[in-house]
């Protein structure tokens, strides 16, 4: 057996890319080959059309000249446009061939036409067409009228004949736009640069590529062998050992892959445990959490936050603090003050409204968060709903009132009426002694209409200031709510207003005392009425919540200002002459006896609300009393 041709990688390589440089000579040489072709076949078929043509001219002249010459000009005007031949002429040079004059022509302009015409004919066309054959010019350039830059190129074809019976020697000349072959000549001449241009190219990018393509293979193989990987120059394994030691290297990468994969994950699950940690521990807390960048976009919001300001955190992740929060909310002015002063504040209390509208109470501190170098990344904000404690205090200090309320009424009052007594008294003898005299009786009677006006109104004080014992029993709440209405109606013989209340199947009992209960309606009620002087609708609502009912009584009256919303419940606090300023104190003096909370809602021309949370049952029922009926209007 003959030996096998042994190669290298390298020659293999270097033999494949040659191969493929003879291919794109060959692909260049046959382009040139179809360029020529085109351009044969482009000029044969151009050289045909104008054959056929003139011939069609020549037919036509000979036939309708002269006989009728405005048919020979219609029907060679209508062969150029069906032709699509540019130009058609026909001139006479006479026997001579001398002095030529034009028969026909679609271009008006007939000294041009002759000059053009006969500039494109050579001696030696001359000598062809004197002897009867037809010649084509060369391809010509003409510019198209002034103002336009844009060239074209035409092609003549003449066509020569006699006039049957006449010694007259006339030319058919055939103007036609040749611009594809004058691109196909341009080229043509230009086919041996190109070609050899191709073939350069061809060369130096087959060198380029085989250059590229060796360059990796040849690093591999150089820092193999340093590394002693590949051992001898035999040429059959050198291409083996090579690709060897790339697939171990391969191999030891894929494996360090896989090493460093489960490092990655391993700590990515850690860093999620971790992250998981966090969420967890800030969910747990009961108070809330806001984190801040540096730009102020918030980054962190726990449950508690959502919950206390009523927001969401799918809306606040990356929103502008502001935006969440509003510019004018004082949790957004604390977080202002400790990115810009770079302090931290404690407990600051502040009164935040919620998106709902409510008012919450809270308890702030801020704090700032930086990185191990010191530098400023963001600020943290924490928080506690201290709403019920705030309510609790009021509650305190509302008690403290009363308290001191009572002690100084106590003694005051028993006083005023131990004088009032005695004014009353001496008023009712001097009104017998002077009985007889009219004009100081009815001055005596008004003294002692206001001396009992001022009893009255100490008894109120009395009443107020007095501990108030329970006398509980299962009450109807919507039967207190109607009897203290019409109630409240005959004693301000007020007609135009109407009650509007729930009608449910089953009534709604809770344990009351319920002399206190009518007393606590009822001074709402007073209250609703003066509030409506022209007449209205007073709604009442009636509805469960667990352990308790929530009564709503809402009136279309003037409102009450914001301002003073929170004062309506102090004792002698009133914004009315003739009022006392104690009906809304015994009203949440008697909601407090009974375990229940009240407040109070309005706007100004709107009308006011008072919601009452009354439990169903009391935690510790105090000792029972004989229910006295009486009931004092203690008007705010």
């Amino acid at each position: 057996m003959k030996p096998k041709l042994k190669l290298t990688y390298e020659s293999e390589l270097k033999i494949a890319f040659l191969l493929l440089l003879l291919f794109l000579v060959l692909i260049n040489f046959g382009t040139l080959y179809l360029l020529k072709v085109t351009k044969t076949s482009l000029s044969k078929e151009f050289d045909q059309k104008l054959t056929t043509v003139g011939n069609s001219v020549k037919t036509l002249f000979k036939e309708l000249q002269p006989a009728d010459e405005t048919a020979l000009r219609k029907a060679l005007i209508e062969l150029t446009f069906k032709s699509e031949v540019e130009e058609i002429d026909i001139l006479d040079f006479g026997p001579q061939y001398q002095n030529p004059r034009i028969l026909f022509s679609t271009d008006l302009n007939e000294p041009a036409v002759i000059k053009k015409i006969t500039e494109q004919i050579s001696p030696s066309d001359w000598e062809n067409l004197k002897k009867g054959t037809p010649v084509y010019s060369k391809i010509i350039k003409d510019m198209l009228s002034s103002g336009q830059n844009e060239k074209r190129y035409y092609k003549y074809y003449f066509h020569p004949f006699k006039i049957n019976n006449q010694n007259h020697f006339v030319i058919v000349a055939l103007k036609n736009r040749a611009g594809n072959l004058a691109t196909l000549e341009k080229l043509s001449k230009l086919e041996f640069f190109f070609g050899g241009l191709g073939i350069f190219l061809a060369l130096i990018a087959t060198f380029w590529i085989i250059r590229v393509t060796l360059k990796p293979y040849q690093e591999i193989k150089h820092t193999a062998t340093e590394a002693q990987l590949i051992l001898g120059e035999n040429p059959q394994s050198e291409i083996d050992s090579v690709v060897k030691t790339f697939q171990k290297t391969i191999d030891e990468l894929k494996h360090k892959e896989e090493i460093l994969r489960e490092l990655y994950q391993s700590t990515s699950e850690k860093a999620q445990d971790l992250s998981r940690l966090n969420d967890y521990i800030l969910d747990s807390i009961s108070s809330g959490v806001i984190i801040c960048d540096r730009e102020g976009k918030i980054s962190r919001l726990n449950q508690a936050a959502e919950e206390i300001l009523d927001l969401k955190s799918a809306t606040c992740i990356n929103s502008h603090y502001k935006k969440i929060l509003g510019p004018e909310n004082p949790l957004a002015h604390l977080i202002d003050k400790t990115l810009a002063e770079e302090k931290v504040v404690r407990n600051l209390d502040l009164e935040v409204e919620r998106n709902n509208g409510e008012k919450v109470y809270l308890s702030a501190s801020s704090s700032l968060i930086k990185d191990d170098q010191g530098q400023l990344v963001g600020e943290g904000l924490l928080f506690s709903d201290i709403s019920d404690i705030k309510k609790l205090q009021e509650e305190i200090n509302f008690k403290e009132k009363m308290a001191a309320l009572g002690e100084m009424s106590a003694g005051l009052a028993h006083q005023l009426r131990n004088s009032m007594g005695s004014i009353i008294g001496f008023t009712n003898l001097l009104k017998k002694v002077l009985k007889e005299d009219t004009a100081n009786s009815e001055i005596i009677q008004h003294i002692v209409t206001e001396s009992l006006v001022m009893e009255q109104l100490l008894a109120k004080f009395l009443n107020f200031t007095k501990p108030l014992d329970l006398a509980l029993e299962k009450v109807n709440l919507k039967e207190i709510i109607n009897e203290s209405f019409h109630q409240t109606s005959e004693y301000t013989k007020r007609k135009d207003i109407f009650l509007a209340t729930p009608a449910p199947e089953e009534a709604n009992f809770v344990m009351a005392d319920k002399l206190l209960l009518k007393q606590c309606f009822q001074n709402l009620f007073q209250n609703a009425f003066e509030a409506m002087p022209n007449g209205g609708k007073l709604q009442v609502s009636i509805d469960e919540e667990k352990d308790f009912l929530k009564v709503e009584v809402a009136d279309q009256g003037v409102g009450i200002p914001g301002e003073i919303l929170d004062e309506i419940f102090n004792p002698f606090f009133t914004t009315k002459e003739m009022g006392t300023g104690l009906g809304l104190s015994l009203v949440k003096k008697i909601v407090n006896l009974h375990q229940g909370k009240i407040q109070a809602h309005s706007q100004v021309g709107q009308g006011t609300k008072f919601v009452i949370h009354w439990p169903k049952e009391l935690e510790n029922k105090p000792a029972s009393r004989e229910v006295k009926e009486k009931v004092y209007y203690l008007n705010a």
